[in-house]
């Protein structure tokens, strides 16, 4: 258990699974386009170009002809007055005072980032980084298990354009990110010290989140899938369906898999659901009703901690046994591990015949579906996560933001503008419309086209 702690804290550093309860980086068009509503400027990098933001968050950009006189509003504060002052964006607050209303998240209280700090002293939710996020699985969802619930949408099918990254109202700490995303939902799953795992969801692009789990009400995610419109969560106790928008849970009591079995991953393959557990993959052809284990060649004491599809091939790392692929609808498993110098496995991630590993010393690389593995030669430093979108490739780092690849990964741009320097990303995910990222100051989004 020590050793996947570490490595969920390490791989943590970039992971954060949008929807399938809880980056890593979001899968391929995580369908998770959070529109913001209640009146909010979405994303619009600028947006009331007239009159007062009557409706709320100014969510995107500068109120340039109202009220809101200094300057971008971008974390969507400013819920309910004027911003008179100067730049809230980045969480900043950085000019005057703001007169008229609730500075978003209860005036920066819950984790919003001023600029680096809190505003009741640094990052007091704790920055929570290397070996320390012990707690939270790479689990997930959707098309690759990597966060999100593959789908049709504008960011699943289109070239992305660099935008503005704008700070969401995220209302907690700054600790461990994991995100999953589905249609315009997104659920972030989070884990630090002082609090273990809660998990929250936004439906109208992080103008308002809720907390929807925690370790004390009994749903402590360590992986999330949307099926359906559903929300399915992996526990440390089994699994927990929610109906509702995670307005209440119920523990699902499936044949197939043993009672209070920690669920550390969840993923879908066409219309199969596959499960990893510590020493076992289970599937499901009925939404999880039922299951049929199928872990033949998945040795006792790997703990599989991300589950990745790739056309009919998939993957399974594990946090201490490497790579696993089947490609036989997991009839058989096999060990693909040549070459890989660690096999701490955080996330795994496939973009056409490229497969990357992150791990705790670092990315490595197969170009032929995982018979050797070379350490990534890219020169993108400290990555944590990666997210596919409609085969463009986006990196998480430890301290330089978000990148993007249009090559699959052998060369490296920076991508958007906004974010604070040296932010540490630790998870990516895709609603229909945004991009979403989990970082060290809090959860941030783009519109996908710019």
């Amino acid at each position: 258990m020590a050793s996947v702690m570490r490595l969920l804290g390490a791989g943590m550093r970039c992971l954060v699974v949008v929807i399938v309860f809880g980056c890593s980086c979001t899968g391929a068009g995580q369908n998770d386009g959070k529109t913001s509503g209640g009146g909010a400027d979405s994303d619009s990098a600028g947006a009331s170009s007239s009159g007062t933001n009557a409706g709320g968050a100014d969510s995107a950009g500068a109120d340039s002809g109202g009220t809101n006189t200094g300057g971008a509003d971008s974390a969507g504060a400013n819920s309910g007055g004027t911003n008179t002052g100067g730049a809230d964006s980045a969480g900043a607050n950085s000019g005057g005072t703001n007169t008229g209303g609730a500075d978003s998240a209860a005036a920066n209280s819950g984790g919003a980032s001023n600029g680096g700090t809190n505003s009741g002293g640094t990052n007091t939710g704790g920055a929570s980084r290397g070996g320390t996020d012990s707690a939270g699985a790479t689990a997930t969802g959707g098309r690759t298990g990597s966060g999100g619930a593959a789908g049709s949408s504008t960011c699943a099918t289109q070239t992305l354009v660099e935008g503005t990254w704008v700070q969401t109202n995220w209302p907690a700490g700054n600790s461990y990110f994991r995100l999953y995303t589905s249609q315009d939902t997104v659920v972030a799953r989070t884990w630090d010290s002082d609090q273990g795992g809660r998990v929250f969801l936004t439906a109208d692009s992080g103008a308002k989140w809720t907390e929807i789990g925690s370790a004390d009400s009994g749903t402590d995610a360590l992986s999330i899938a949307i099926v359906n419109g559903d929300l399915l969560a992996g526990t440390w106790n089994g699994l927990y369906q929610s109906t509702s928008a995670g307005t209440s849970w119920n523990a699902v009591t499936p044949t197939g898999i043993p009672a209070d079995t920690a669920i550390w991953s969840l993923a879908t393959m066409d219309a199969t659901l596959f499960a990893g557990t510590k020493g076992a993959v289970y599937k499901s052809s009925d939404n999880g009703n039922t299951w049929t284990e199928a872990s033949s060649g998945v040795p006792a004491s790997a703990t599989l901690t991300s589950i990745v599809a790739s056309g009919n091939t998939l993957l399974a790392g594990s946090d201490s046994d490497g790579v696993f692929v089947t490609t036989n609808g997991a009839a058989s498993w096999t060990a693909v591990n040549s070459g890989l110098a660690d096999t701490h496995i955080a996330q795994l991630e496939a973009i056409g015949t490229r497969w990357f590993a992150v791990t705790l010393k670092g990315v490595f690389v197969s170009e032929d579906e995982g018979t050797s593995w070379t350490a990534d030669s890219s020169g993108l430093k400290s990555i944590n996560c990666f997210l596919v979108v409609n085969q463009q490739l986006l990196a998480g780092t430890e301290e330089s933001g978000v990148h993007l690849s249009v090559d699959s990964g052998t060369t490296w741009t920076a991508f958007g503008s906004g974010m604070p320097e040296n932010t540490r990303v630790w998870s990516l995910s895709a609603t229909s419309d945004h991009l979403f990222a989990g970082t060290d100051s809090g959860v941030w989004r783009v519109n996908c086209s710019g």
